[in-house]
């Protein structure tokens, strides 16, 4: 069927009042816990097309996400900063949209749900490995737009692949590690392997791999048997470093705190006293001053007052003579 045929019928079933042909294949998607509405522009629709779309959870009702955009999708985890439309990791959603030609409006086209947690695609880990003997990776998990992957998935494991550069058909693997940093041991000694690293959650399908990240082991180990020797060497020479130690105490104690002795004549020049009569004069002792100061005494004369004598007071003074 032709498409100008296909416009012919969408026309024909859009409901009254309705020219615009609608968008098509509205489909909500997601990755790292993101949530965007994308759909196709309408077939053979000419003129500048705007579009208006809308998305819910499974138990709210339509909230509006994007209003009069020339776009083809719209995301919809912006709105995370508004409390009543932000989107939650273990939501159920499904989006809408419909065209705008003028005046003109299509009839909303839905979207099917979709379970955030469950069906978002996870971004590939970041790998860094670390050479030596052995390689140690080091796993680092992608970042969400929103939550995390340890918050929002209760188990977390890795599947390790490896293989020597060139090999990857030989590849051995790890799988359902719990660990986010492995020590890969079993490596041929100057070799280069490549790793590649992807995360299982159980309750989505697995992320992407990672890129494949490579190193180079360092030279063979020497046999155990020189390490052996080597170590023996260095115990017998710390032991006769400590035996002459002992025996040689007082020589090397001399050595290496030698004893000065100065002539004889300048150690009587030092043992001799000064004769400066300066210095003499510094040796005695100082001559203490008497100091006083006049003291003078002073007498305080007293007045006594002899109260003056009443009627009253005499009789009673006769009372007491008799």
């Amino acid at each position: 069927m032709s498409a100008a045929v296909w416009v012919f019928f969408l026309a024909l079933a859009a409901p009254c009042g309705s020219e615009v042909v609608p968008p098509s294949g509205v489909n909500l998607t997601s990755y790292n816990l993101d949530l965007v509405l994308r759909w196709l522009p309408p077939v053979g629709l000419d003129g500048d097309v705007r579009y208006t779309a809308e998305y819910r959870s499974s138990t709210g009702n339509y909230s509006s996400g994007c209003v009069n955009i020339s776009a083809v999708e719209c995301d919809l985890t912006r709105l995370q900063s508004k409390p009543e439309t932000a989107i939650f990791e273990y939501g159920k959603y499904t989006g809408r949209v419909q065209a705008h030609l003028g005046s003109e409006t299509s009839a909303w086209v839905e979207s099917r749900p979709l379970s955030l947690d469950q069906e978002t695609t996870i971004g590939p880990p970041t790998v860094n490995l670390t050479s030596g003997h052995t390689i140690e990776v080091s796993i680092k998990n992608p970042v969400l737009a929103i939550s995390s992957l340890i918050k929002t998935y209760s188990t977390v494991t890795y599947n390790i692949m490896y293989w020597e550069d060139g090999q990857k058909e030989k590849a051995k693997s790890i799988s359902h590690s719990r660990q986010n940093r492995v020590v890969l041991d079993d490596l041929k000694p100057s070799t280069v392997y490549c790793v590649q690293v992807q995360i299982n959650t159980y309750y989505s399908e697995p992320s992407e791999q990672s890129r494949p990240v490579c190193e180079r082991t360092f030279d063979e180990v020497e046999p155990q048997w020189v390490t052996a020797v080597l170590t023996f060497i260095g115990i017998a020479v710390a032991m006769a470093l400590v035996v002459v130690t002992v025996l040689h105490r007082r020589s090397i104690s001399n050595f290496l705190c030698p004893r000065d002795v100065l002539p004889e004549h300048i150690k009587k020049y030092l043992l001799t006293p000064p004769s400066s009569s300066i210095y003499l004069e510094m040796q005695k002792p100082p001559l203490l001053e008497e100091n006083y100061d006049p003291i003078s005494i002073i007498a305080e004369e007293k007045t006594v007052e002899v109260p003056e004598m009443t009627c009253s007071t005499r009789t009673d003074i006769a009372a007491r003579d008799r």
